[in-house]
């Protein structure tokens, strides 16, 4: 029977992703068998289609809460397929090319070989990097928040009496964001609109297709997930004069229409037609045309972000069209001991091939070698430090099996 795409990937019309995310790291102990790391994974999913229902555990079905259209997905990281005892091979996307490598302290510490975006000084280890995720998605913070506390209460539980300091799994790490209404990012700028259309387009892009699976059937309308936690630098941004910063973009700052060129003073300069008549954004209904930028403009509008990020390959569903769904929502983070806000994007991106998003990082006529656009042999004052990395991980998102007690079971020798 063939499988379908997990909840939680927003490709159908009329769906649009849930407004607080969560992306929840799970770390086995070094000693935790397969065996036992199925069992576990069973008893979370049931745990959390529980809470899909409002039920918490210590409460009941008679006391339900609203679970605020919680969704869950499983996706499994690089560390899960190195254990020698699964039922399955190695799906082709989680080739060992596709891995985010951990931070090197003394030399190289580029998220990928090739790509212009580095871990902040302060990374010491790639908390993405473990072997399974949980994408949580909900309308209201609580609802997310929930299931972390009772996946910790769950693990908690699973203590030994007679080993009091281990705990066969352990939440490694939970990465909050949230989606915004006004489609722009930190930097002010309209983020995401230029996105593969909803329906067979988007469908064709994130599910693995029999060209792409490797002769592994069981893939089919699977997927596979890339998550980068990304900071971005507004001290740098701020000192970029909003010219400057349009033809780093693409875009004007507050339209959001596409740029078509610059004039002799060098001067950005939108497309005349956008927006329409009666409205003021490139989001407001009617401007459409111009949420994908033309690919007929001069060469230095040619190396903005929104350019290079997307070159506008057909057709869509081959991988070297390099098009992804993307669904990215924005963080904030306080330090306590700092006293350092750090804000910017958690990058999430569903694809049939994880090389569609590694080779936009890395190839040098995409975003290889810059942290966010430009010209590569002009970026100074900071502006190769704009965007950094605070973890990067890819994992394989499998397809649910009706018969499955949950996404990937067929993976587990059981």
């Amino acid at each position: 029977m063939l499988g379908q795409l997990q909840e939680g990937i927003h490709w159908q019309a009329g769906s649009k992703p849930r407004s607080y995310y969560k992306l929840i790291i799970l770390k086995p102990s070094i000693d935790l068998s397969t065996s036992r790391l199925y069992f576990h994974l069973r008893q979370i999913w049931l745990l959390c289609q529980s809470l899909k229902n409002g039920v918490i555990p210590s409460l009941g079905a008679n006391y339900p809460v609203d679970p605020e259209s919680l969704q869950v997905l499983i996706g499994y990281g690089h560390k899960f397929f190195e254990r020698s005892d699964l039922a399955q091979p190695t799906p082709e996307g989680m080739a060992q090319i596709n891995r985010f490598p951990q931070p090197n302290e003394t030399s190289e510490r580029s998220i990928l070989p090739g790509s212009g975006i580095v871990y902040d000084p302060d990374v010491k280890y790639n908390d993405a990097d473990e072997e399974i995720a949980l994408q949580l998605l909900a309308d209201s913070p609580l609802a997310v928040h929930r299931v972390q506390v009772e996946i910790n209460k769950y693990l908690q539980a699973m203590r030994e009496e007679s080993i009091p300091d281990y705990l066969p799994l352990t939440i490694a790490k939970a990465f909050d964001g949230f989606g915004r209404r006004d489609k722009r990012s930190w930097i002010d700028f309209h983020d995401g609109i230029s996105n593969l259309r909803k329906g067979e387009e988007r469908r064709q892009v994130v599910a693995i297709k029999p060209d792409n699976a490797g002769g592994q059937d069981w893939t089919l309308n699977g997927s596979y997930m890339v998550f980068m936690r990304l900071p971005v630098n507004l001290e740098i941004w701020q000192q970029i004069p909003q010219n400057d910063q349009e033809i780093l973009v693409g875009r004007t700052k507050q339209s959001g229409c596409p740029l078509t060129g610059v004039d002799s003073m060098g001067t950005a300069l939108p497309d005349p037609r956008c927006p329409v008549n009666g409205s003021k954004e490139v989001i407001e209904p009617r401007n459409e045309q111009f949420r994908e930028p033309s690919s007929v403009v001069p060469d230095l509008i040619k190396i903005s972000h929104v350019q290079r990020a997307n070159h506008h390959r057909a057709p869509v569903f081959k991988p070297d069209s390099r098009r992804i769904y993307r669904q990215g929502f924005e963080f904030l983070e306080e330090e306590e001991i700092s006293d350092v806000t750090k804000i910017g994007l958690n990058f999430v991106s569903f694809q049939d091939d994880p090389d569609r998003t590694l080779f936009i990082l890395t190839h040098p006529d995409w975003l290889g070698n810059l942290s966010f656009g430009g010209d590569p042999n002009s970026q100074g004052n900071g502006l190769d430090r704009l965007v950094t990395a605070r973890a990067a991980g890819t994992f394989f998102v499998p397809p649910v099996h009706g018969n499955s007690p949950f996404p990937g079971a067929e993976m587990f020798s059981i």
